[in-house]
Order: C-alpha cells, then sequence, then structure tokens
C-alpha cells in the first residue's frame, strides 16, 4: 500500500505504460518468478509500441547517452574558450601589475584558447559520436521480435 494514498496499489497489467522522468515503464507480462538473480536490463530493448504490435529488440539509444556526447564537449569547450582566459585574467591581476596586466592576459589567452577549445570540442564530439554512429548502423539491420498484443477470446 503506498503510504500517501488510502488505496490499496493494483497489480501491473501487460500492455500498461508509465512514463516517468527518464523514460517510458512498459509491462510485458504479469511478475515474473523469482529466480535469485539481479534484473538485467540492456539498454532501450523496446521499439515500437502501437495497439496491434510490439517490438522487442530494436530500441532507440538512451537519453543519457546523447546528453554525454553533446554535453561532454560542449563543457570542455566553454571551459577552455572561457574558463581559462578568466583563470588567467584572476593569476595575473593579483599577481602582476592590476588591470592593466589582467586585461593584457585575458585578451591574449583568448585570442589561443578560443580556437583550441572550439577544435577541441568538435573532435571530442566526432570522437564520442563515432560508437554511437556505429550502433545504429546495426541497429538498422537488426530484424525486432514481434509481440502481438491483440487479444483473443474464445467462447463456449
Amino acid at each position: 500500500m503506498n503510504p500517501t494514498s488510502t488505496q490499496p496499489e493494483l497489480p501491473p497489467r501487460a500492455g500498461r505504460s508509465e512514463l516517468f522522468p527518464s523514460g517510458r515503464l512498459t509491462f510485458l507480462a504479469p511478475r515474473p518468478l523469482p529466480t535469485g538473480l539481479p534484473p538485467v536490463d540492456h539498454g532501450h530493448a523496446v521499439g515500437e509500441v502501437n495497439g496491434g504490435y510490439l517490438d522487442f529488440g530494436a530500441g532507440a539509444t538512451s537519453v543519457f547517452g546523447w546528453q554525454a556526447t553533446l554535453g561532454g564537449p560542449f563543457f570542455c569547450f566553454l571551459f577552455t574558450a572561457f574558463g581559462v582566459p578568466a583563470l588567467a585574467f584572476v593569476l595575473f591581476y593579483w599577481l602582476g601589475n592590476g588591470w592593466p596586466d589582467g586585461i593584457h592576459a585575458l585578451q591574449g589567452v583568448f585570442d589561443i584558447t578560443l580556437w583550441l577549445g572550439f577544435w577541441g570540442g568538435l573532435f571530442g564530439f566526432f570522437i564520442l559520436s563515432l560508437p554511437r554512429w556505429q550502433a545504429y548502423a546495426k541497429l538498422k539491420n537488426v530484424i525486432p521480435t514481434r509481440f502481438n498484443r491483440q487479444r483473443r477470446r474464445f467462447s463456449r
């Protein structure tokens, strides 16, 4: 029973889907029998789901992988292009002759690190994208297992 509600929770039914912040949970069957082994999820295995069928084995790639592929190089670009010049400004301001040395260091370091960060971020993006492109090329050739979701009723 959920402590925040007064109604008991219903057991999940096959075919029901629930959304949560990072994806979707699809119940394929009633609860499995306990085996003593931990559950294993190899990424998003469920591909297309509609009223007639469910494709298993050809799911889309995870959201976190795309966030890491795009966010990592972008963060490195921002840090290299703007963080390193700001650090140089602070160091030359404290250790040099104040504003003139700090501004001169900021301009000189920014001229170098902007392009260094741009090309480094672009290189990092392509390096991190390579495994994703290879996985997508393999996924295009996979024929998923299709499960019929329509129920049949038997009459006597």
